[in-house]
């Protein structure tokens, strides 16, 4: 298994709908799904839905044939054996909680559900839901020493090896965790973070569509434009 939506290829960041899904789970979801997803809602529970994802080009083959790192398909089957898959975590987030959702939907499963709940409820939702809790204490998925949850997702499922996002795994861990001097860019994923995050309110849905271009971007930058440099006077092409 390797990335959904982002390639060995250029992305395209045209926004793009897959009609075959509705707030990010299949049309044909059974009975009991819809019932859940009724209780959900009627609990204030927030699920991120349809997302515009970067169009692939050359997707998995194209990945493959790079050499870059494939996603640990049993670990990700131990964990979320069916799709599409369900993660549940904090309400309002920032960065780590931004991050994650993010590696989720772009290299694990793009139709995966993601529910933001009160922080004492979130084992309780993913119990619940059959979904995998994330970025809260004591749970397999979270931070481990000076390590983000990103981390922790990135070395379970066997993406630390990829150079980008071992690079954006530094840059994410810098912003998370008050260490700016570790990533020249920690900073400013820092202060968007937080800006962003104001603007939202309790907007999470909102939070990550805006949150998701401001990581492809990154990622994007780290994999085909980190040495390119901008002067002025500009010069002559």
């Amino acid at each position: 298994m390797g990335p959904q939506a982002l390639s060995a290829g250029r992305p395209s960041l045209a926004p793009q709908v897959n009609t075959s899904s509705v707030h990010g789970y299949d049309q044909r979801h059974s009975q009991d799904e819809q019932e859940q997803e009724d209780d959900f809602t009627e609990r204030g529970i927030v699920e991120f839905s349809v997302e515009p994802e970067a169009t692939p080009d050359g997707g998995y083959e194209g990945w493959a044939k790079a050499g870059l790192p494939l996603v640990a398909k049993a670990e990700l089957d131990r964990l979320a054996p069916k799709r599409p898959s369900i993660w549940v975590t904090r309400r309002r987030p920032k960065i780590d909680r931004v991050a994650c959702p993010w590696l989720i939907r772009r290299f694990l499963d793009p139709q995966a559900r993601i529910l933001f709940v009160d922080p004492d409820q979130v084992i309780n939702v993913a119990r619940e839901s059959g979904g995998v809790p994330f970025d809260i204490k004591d749970i397999e998925l979270s931070h481990v020493g000076e390590r983000c949850s990103f981390d922790t997702m990135l070395k379970l499922f066997g993406l630390e090896g990829e150079p980008s996002l071992a690079r954006l795994a530094l840059i994410v861990r810098g912003a998370d965790t008050a260490r700016p001097d570790i990533a020249a860019e920690a900073a400013g994923l820092h202060a968007v973070s937080l800006g962003l995050s104001a603007l939202a309110g309790d907007d999470d849905h909102g939070l990550l569509r805006q949150g998701f271009i401001v990581y492809d971007a990154l990622f994007a930058w780290l994999r085909f434009a980190a040495e390119e440099r901008h002067n002025w006077p500009a010069k002559a092409a």
